[in-house]
């Protein structure tokens, strides 16, 4: 447990990272759009499940801030509100003793919203009269809707947040103007006031960022933690219409930036040494950016960490356009590069064409090609439908996933996302404009009276919108078939790491027949795991037969249970309620 004895002591700013709450439980993205809940259990229960410590992503965003406020002289603390989720109370008592000039909450996307306004409604009910404010693209993209109808924030960071945070720091100890802080909304005269976005051209200005969380974590899990996120590059020259980067107009820059390859490699350098990091989860929008000098950025990176001896893999997210060639890409592997995030999102051209990807089916297939054969491990983002997916565009995107044979990737069951359309962005607004979408009920405003209930439907109002897909065909078939794999993602994600977990814990304690049951349960497991991907296959052509009036409404979702069912036999020895029955009556065999 971080030492929190910093509480005693007067700080400048105190900077919360709230916890994800899901706004909708019903939600077909209940499982996909939150992080592990709990990576510390998982990673104590399961320390070989390399898998899922791989998904711990730090907050790069609020670690640079409190390294960059340090720069300059100003005290900050960074509270992580998911180390407290029973003791909420008890923290926000110990903020207000230390009263600081600026409490700054971060909104990186809606799952952080509801704890962001309960904290705030916690602080001022307690009595804290300073100055809050939001930062983070969420909070950029809600300025309006949050500053309206939340009369106790005082304002919203807009787009990079370092400069104005450092600013409203200093403009308020110095009793100055807010209007003359570049990169603030903010109320006046019952009026939203929005300055002038300021961005860090030259990111070798920032230090690096505080590692809190990190310590944390090492302090808690030991040699078992080895995996940080990293930035190398800002910004992103993308037009998708689904994305809120591109409506956030002058507060999201386009231009691409990205660090020297001296300052990246000596951070790098020092959390291997520092912390023993051995995976880095690079969180850039584009991490192979544009043109020839980002080319050669990625060669001298690739050089430089050969040429230190940096015994590392990492992860990039990169776009389907990126124009990814075999020589960049055999370098980057030598350095350590295993795993890809590719930014497909369809497999039907109308579809990237409404949605402005600018990319080719046949561009795409040629680089999902490339990085199959090159052996990386390949994880596509791609949506499935939105309020306007036809018959045809839908079963273009079945061919499609099964001709690149993607399905094959290392979680095919994250194929399966439908468009969450997020109020501001550019379809968000074509979708109105064409009454595909309704305008949303009346908002009703926060007060320190509102209930749980009350703040909870706030945020699903302003953060993104309930739709029902036109084609009443591929609305039935996407119902029936997210259930089934929303029933297979609870059963991977929720289900089973508690039994594995048990399993784990008793494991040492028993003599060697038990053991060897133990170990079979795995093996079993782990089977049904390794042909996740020809389920998914299955389940895709079973949707295709339905899309093609080979099956009959009434038959199609009985007949994605029977794919289901007919795997899990043969994997697992029986249905999956029958396993999950079968291993809890084991576990309760055992002493």
């Amino acid at each position: 447990m971080k030492d929190y004895g910093w509480f005693n002591n007067k700080v400048d700013t105190v900077l919360i990272v709230p916890n994800e709450i899901v706004l909708n439980e019903n939600s077909d993205a209940m499982f996909r759009e939150k992080n592990i809940e709990n990576i510390e259990t998982h990673i104590k229960a399961l320390p070989t499940n390399f898998f899922k410590i791989r998904f711990f992503r730090e907050n790069i965003g609020v670690s640079i801030l409190k390294s960059y406020l340090s720069k300059f002289s100003y005290s900050s603390e960074i509270v992580y509100m998911d180390e407290y989720i029973n003791t909420q109370p008890d923290i926000i008592n110990k903020i207000i003793s230390v009263n600081p000039t600026v409490i700054g909450i971060s909104i990186m996307y809606n799952l952080h919203l509801l704890n962001a306004i309960q904290i705030t409604i916690d602080l001022r009910r307690k009595g804290y009269t300073g100055h809050i404010v939001y930062g983070g693209p969420c909070a950029t993209l809600l300025c309006a809707e949050l500053l309206n109808n939340i009369p106790w924030l005082d304002s919203v960071a807009l787009g990079e947040g370092e400069i104005t945070l450092r600013l409203l720091v200093e403009y308020i100890k110095e009793k100055k103007p807010l209007s003359d802080i570049p990169g603030l909304a903010f109320r006046f005269n019952g009026v939203i006031k929005k300055s002038a976005p300021t961005i860090v051209e030259n990111l070798d200005d920032l230090p690096f960022a505080n590692r809190d969380y990190l310590e944390l974590f090492k302090a808690k899990l030991g040699n078992m933690m080895t995996v940080c996120s990293i930035y190398t590059s800002r910004g992103c020259a993308g037009k998708c219409t689904f994305c809120s980067a591109p409506s956030l107009g002058e507060y999201s820059p386009t231009l691409w930036r990205c660090r020297s390859v001296n300052s990246l490699l000596n951070e790098m350098s020092l959390l291997v040494e520092q912390y023993g990091i051995k995976y880095f989860d690079i969180i850039d929008e584009n991490f192979f950016g544009y043109g020839t000098d980002a080319y050669i950025r990625l060669e001298n990176f690739a050089n430089g960490i050969i040429e230190k001896k940096l015994k590392i893999s990492f992860r990039g997210e990169i776009r389907a356009d990126a124009k990814l060639n075999h020589d960049i890409l055999i370098k980057l592997k030598n350095a350590g590069l295993t795993d890809i995030l590719l930014g497909i999102e369809s497999g039907s051209q109308s579809v990237l064409n409404r949605w402005q990807k600018g990319t080719k089916i046949s561009m795409i297939k040629s680089v999902i090609n490339l990085v199959q054969t090159m052996g990386f491990n390949f994880d596509p983002a791609f949506i499935m439908v939105d309020p306007i997916t036809t018959v045809d565009e839908f079963l273009e995107s079945i061919d499609f996933i099964i001709d690149t044979q993607i399905y094959k990737c290392e979680k095919p069951l994250y194929l399966f996302n439908e468009m969450i359309i997020f109020p501001g962005t550019k379809i968000h607004e074509q979708f109105l404009k064409d009454g595909v979408i309704n305008e949303p009920e009346a908002i009703q405003v926060i007060s320190l009276k509102s209930s749980q209930q009350d703040i909870n439907a706030f945020c699903q109002k302003i953060s993104f919108c309930d739709y029902t897909i036109k084609d009443k065909h591929v609305c039935l078939m996407w119902t029936a078939l997210k259930g089934k794999v929303n029933y297979l993602t609870n059963f991977i994600e929720i289900r089973m790491p508690s039994i594995l977990s048990e399993l784990n814990k008793r494991f040492s304690d028993q003599d060697l027949l038990k053991k060897e049951l133990i170990i079979n349960k795995i093996r079993l497991y782990n089977k049904w795991l390794k042909g996740l991907s020809e389920l998914t296959k299955e389940l895709l052509l079973c949707a295709k037969g339905y899309l093609k009036d080979d099956i009959k409404e009434k038959q199609f979702e009985s007949s994605l249970q029977e794919c289901i069912d007919k795997f899990s036999n043969n994997a697992l020895g029986e249905k999956i309620e029958g396993f999950i029955t079968t291993c809890n009556s084991f576990l309760n065999s055992l002493n």
